[in-house]
């Protein structure tokens, strides 16, 4: 089963300038709803939290596969110099199996979690921002709902302006994936492109997936849409969903969530 990735960026505030320290830190930029990860780092002394929900349906032969998982969770701490912490939480799942033949199935536990680090590089007088995002994967979650193992990925992510109200970001990295096909390696992109609807509402459209790198992963391609809310420089709403564009990928998946900026 393919399983879609939810803790992303907000991606009409792409390139918000982290603020420094004793400064107003401005609106929020996030990690989610999309898939593509943002250049920016929380700022000096700040906390994120960004959680959400997500829901998958996926033919696989002559079985459907639905789930849910919720809250998924993603802690973000400034640490300065353009550094982040992050811990994240995959959540309560959820999945059903109805086959053509044969009783409904019905499987709940926790998700995994992970730990990790990003760097984000000063702004460039043309506003392109370039990042590296370090994660290991924590295997804390309950039988059939966790990997078993700590798989590492490195992702380079890289974002720009185009005029005052359109922007791209763009993620490339490498990565082990355990699954129920085993372990390997692979190969995860996105290119998402941004528009900024007022100062307060943001749409984005989005390809992304991961190229499989050997014979035991397969190759998945994606692509999703959403809408970003921003109540105020602290509190932001977001709603998405996509479809699979290959065989492998889920058919499609809906979500929504909200990220705080936790005040000192």
């Amino acid at each position: 089963m393919a399983r879609t990735a939810t803790l992303r960026l907000a991606c009409a505030l792409l390139f918000a300038p982290i603020a420094a320290a004793g400064q107003s830190p401005g609106p929020l930029v996030t990690d989610r709803p999309d898939q593509t990860e943002s250049a920016v780092s929380v700022g000096a002394g700040l906390v994120q939290l960004e959680v959400g929900w997500t829901h998958f349906r996926d033919e696989v032969g002559g079985t459907t596969l639905s789930g849910s998982s919720l809250p998924e969770t993603l802690v973000r701490i400034g640490l300065g110099a353009g550094l982040e912490a992050r811990l994240g939480f995959g959540g309560w799942a959820t999945v059903n199996a109805s086959p053509e033949m044969g009783p409904d199935v019905d499987a709940s536990g926790l998700g995994d979690g992970s730990v990790g680090v990003k760097w984000s590089a000063a702004e460039t007088a043309g506003g392109l921002r370039f990042a590296l995002l370090g994660t290991l994967s924590v295997p804390i979650g309950e039988e059939g709902f966790s990997s078993d193992h700590a798989d590492p990925s490195l992702r380079a992510l890289v974002s720009h302006p185009v005029g005052e109200r359109v922007s791209f970001g763009y993620n490339l990295g490498i990565a082990r994936v355990t699954d129920a096909a085993g372990t390997g390696t692979e190969a995860p992109y996105t290119f998402a492109v941004g528009l900024g609807l007022s100062d307060r509402v943001g749409v984005f459209v989005e390809s992304f997936g991961a190229f499989g790198l050997g014979d035991d992963r397969p190759t998945v391609h994606s692509a999703d849409t959403g809408l970003t809310l921003l109540l105020s420089d602290m509190l932001q709403l977001d709603v998405s969903g996509g479809v699979g564009l290959n065989e492998a990928a889920d058919d499609w998946f809906v979500g929504s969530g909200v990220s705080l900026r936790i005040p000192r």
